[in-house]
């Protein structure tokens, strides 16, 4: 500072000048003492006084420049917010701290930035601060959203979603897109601008600048294989109608057909023919396509064809039949078969030999012509051609006893059927026939009177070219065995009517209820009387029949007879045989006629009463 004193000039009294320490506006006003200098001596001339004064700090003015600040939405907030300075005495350290008013939109800001000043205790209070604070902007964020192209096959529906995107959006604000495109289905038409429609909370999207292009969406050509049925035919048979079948991948609704040819040929070493594939829709459809149509091939299959052979025989000693045999194709409308046109024909041959135990001798057919035989799949087996057993009858010859109660025996046959040249007793000396017949039949035991049958059998009888066929055939023919009565002593004949009953039927007997003996005799082989009822009688033994009764004169003969006497049978007695028939059961005036049933011929003993 400064001061004056009313001091002489010539003593040059001046003064020197300290203030109490601090520097601080609200620690003032500080204390400034004077200090006097002059010569030595010169202030003891004086009586002084010297108050001293006050030094005041007064506040300084300062203003603190807070910086604008911004960023881009949805960034974080620059740390620090901003900068600053002031005007502040550099030692007091002047430092601020920033903060700014909330808010995160675009639309919301500019935001306030406040400083807050900060110093040692007490020094902020040694200014006149200005502090206004700044503006923070949150700037719109460039944000594009990138859509995707895509794509799809003619024919397939819209993906869904049409397509993707993303944008580089704050992922809290949960922008999303919904696509739509431009109209069209074909692949000439394409491509099909795709448009993204963003979507989010209400006001986020202002937050951005958004580049938002969309995208392109092709329809590419379909991929489409035509496959063409292989096909074929049988040799012979007419193309089929269609040649073939086919399909493809195209979508139904643009209908697409084929149409086929095949190239010429009619022979199976002429094949595979190609065949082509021709597609059909209406104007631009195939244009979707990307379209594999590579066709097939047409065959002609060999054709399944059989030559029956008939197998043949002949009989042994007999010549082969001329042709050898026949045969043929199968027929043709069963789908195998030689074609008529073809005109296949057959030649025959047969392995040589002339026996039985050497067939059957195989058939050859030699087909022709060969050039056509190429087309056919020949089932040509050839055939058998036996020769059979020439066929030997056995014939039982027959044979007549007269009854003697014994069986007869031996049986004898003859064999006939040989071929011209060989018999009997050549084939046994030969060796190729031999054995003999057996018999078998009621013939072998009976005694009986009566007639038998003689069956012959082969027996052991064996031929190396014949056989012995059994019946129906015919090669066996049975024999007669016929066992007969005797006649009796003196060339009585046996069962003839014996009196008292006459033979010729003349007798009449009177209606007094007595009985009439009947009575007859069979004699055996040395005429005498035969006992044995089994050998005299037939059927139910020895009973009388009623053929007749007939009123007056004699008449035809009734065959509807009853039984008189079911219940009285003959008896052999006195070397007849007898019984006494009652006649009280027959009428006056009547001619009855009666029968007796025998075992052998004579069949039945038959005689005629008349009642009186």
């Amino acid at each position: 500072t400064t001061g004056s004193g009313d001091f002489l000039a010539a003593d040059n009294v001046t003064a020197t000048y300290i203030r109490a320490a601090r520097e601080s506006v609200a620690g003032g006003p500080y204390h400034i003492t004077a200090t006097l200098n002059a010569a030595t001596g010169v202030l003891a001339n004086y009586i002084i006084t010297n108050h001293g004064a006050n030094f005041t700090i007064n506040a300084r003015l300062a203003t603190w420049t807070t910086n604008n600040n911004s960023k881009t939405y949805g960034d974080n907030d620059p740390d620090p917010l901003t900068t600053g300075g002031g005007d502040f005495v550099a030692a007091d350290n002047v430092t601020a701290t920033y903060s700014r008013a909330p808010g995160e939109t675009v639309a919301g800001s500019p935001n306030h930035i406040t400083a807050t000043l900060n110093a040692a205790a007490g020094v902020l209070a040694n200014y006149i601060i200005t502090n206004t604070g700044a503006s923070f902007t949150i700037n719109a964020r460039p944000a594009t959203f990138t859509t995707s192209p895509n794509s799809k096959t003619y024919g397939d529906s819209d993906p869904d979603p049409l397509t993707t995107g993303s944008g580089d959006f704050l992922a809290a604000d949960n922008v999303t897109a919904s696509y739509s495109r431009a109209t069209g289905e074909s692949v000439a038409g394409s491509s099909y601008h795709i448009t993204a429609t963003l979507s989010a909370a209400a006001g986020v999207l202002a937050n951005y600048i958004i580049t938002n292009a969309g995208a392109d969406f092709t329809i590419n050509p379909r991929p489409a294989a035509w496959t063409t049925n292989a096909n074929s035919k049988t040799y012979g048979e007419t193309d089929l109608n269609p040649l073939t079948t086919g399909s493809g991948d195209f979508l139904a609704a643009d209908n697409v057909t084929a149409t086929y040819s095949r190239a010429a040929g009619e022979t199976v070493v002429g094949g595979p023919y190609h065949i082509t594939t021709t597609l059909n829709a209406a104007a631009g459809v195939l244009a979707n396509y990307i379209i594999t149509n590579a066709g097939a091939s047409f065959t002609i299959n060999v054709r399944p064809a059989t030559w029956t052979t008939n197998p043949n025989s002949k009989t042994y000693g007999d010549n082969d039949p001329v042709p050898l045999t026949t045969g043929g194709t199968v027929a043709p409308g069963s789908g195998t078969g030689f074609l008529v046109a073809d005109g296949v024909t057959a030649t025959y041959s047969r392995a040589a030999g002339e026996t039985v135990l050497g067939s059957p001798y195989h058939i050859s057919a030699t087909l022709a012509p060969a050039g056509v035989l190429s087309n056919y799949s020949v089932t040509n087996a050839g055939a058998n051609f036996t020769i059979s057993k020439a066929h030997l009858t056995i014939t039982a010859n027959d044979k007549t006893k007269v009854f003697d109660n014994t069986p007869y025996s031996p049986f004898t046959a003859t064999l006939s059927g040989f071929v011209t040249g060989e018999s009997d007793s050549l084939l046994r000396t030969a060796g190729t026939l031999s054995g003999a017949a057996a018999f078998t039949g009621d013939a072998i035991t009976a005694v009986l009177p009566g007639t038998y049958t003689i069956t012959p059998t082969i027996g052991s009888l064996t031929a190396t070219n014949y056989d012995f066929p059994s019946m129906p055939q015919g090669y066996f023919v049975n024999g007669k065995l016929s066992i007969t009565y005797g006649n009796c002593s003196a060339g009585t004949p046996s069962g003839v009517i014996l009196q008292p009953i006459n033979a010729d039927g003349s007798s009449v007997f009177p209606k007094s209820g007595r009985t009439v003996p009947v009575k007859f005799t069979v004699c055996d082989a040395f005429g005498n009387p035969i006992s044995n009822p089994n050998a005299v009688f037939a059927g139910t033994g020895g009973q009388l029949t009623m053929l007749s009764a007939v009123r007056g004169q004699l008449q035809t003969v009734d065959e509807s007879a009853y039984n008189d006497i079911p219940d009285v049978a003959f008896r052999y007695t006195g070397g007849q045989w007898m019984f006494n028939m009652a006649t009280s059961n027959l009428a006056s005036g009547n001619t009855y006629t009666f029968r007796v049933n025998l075992a052998y011929a004579p069949a039945s003993v038959v005689f005629k009463i008349t009642i009186k």
